[in-house]
């Protein structure tokens, strides 16, 4: 999946252009281990001066087990859609996996 807005975001952090991220859902920021990684190296090697999310901020100096957490599961979410399975019964030719027009709650 292309990403361009992320690659965007790299190149300015790796250019010098930006020391933050600003992210209003964590799991919206990487979605893959390479992607987490990456920030979390850059966050530990100082290049990231801060990632700021919903539950707090990260700076170079803070634990990073929670974010390895919100990344990893972000990533498993990511694996579990597009895992999605033909429900047995189906033989047809369209993809039965696609989200209705309209999300019902119930």
């Amino acid at each position: 999946m292309e990403r361009p807005g992320f690659e965007e975001m790299k190149k300015a952090i790796e250019d010098g252009e930006a020391k933050s991220i600003i992210v209003w859902k964590i799991n919206r920021l990487a979605r893959n281990p390479i992607d987490g990684g990456w920030i979390i190296w850059k966050l530990q090697q100082g290049v990231i001066e801060e990632l700021i999310t919903e539950d707090g901020t990260y700076t170079p100096k803070s634990d990073m087990l929670m974010l390895y957490l919100h990344f990893g599961m972000a990533n498993q979410f990511s694996l579990n859609i597009s895992r999605r399975e033909k429900p047995s019964c189906c033989e047809c030719e369209h993809d039965c996996r696609k989200r209705p027009e309209e999300e019902v709650w119930l």
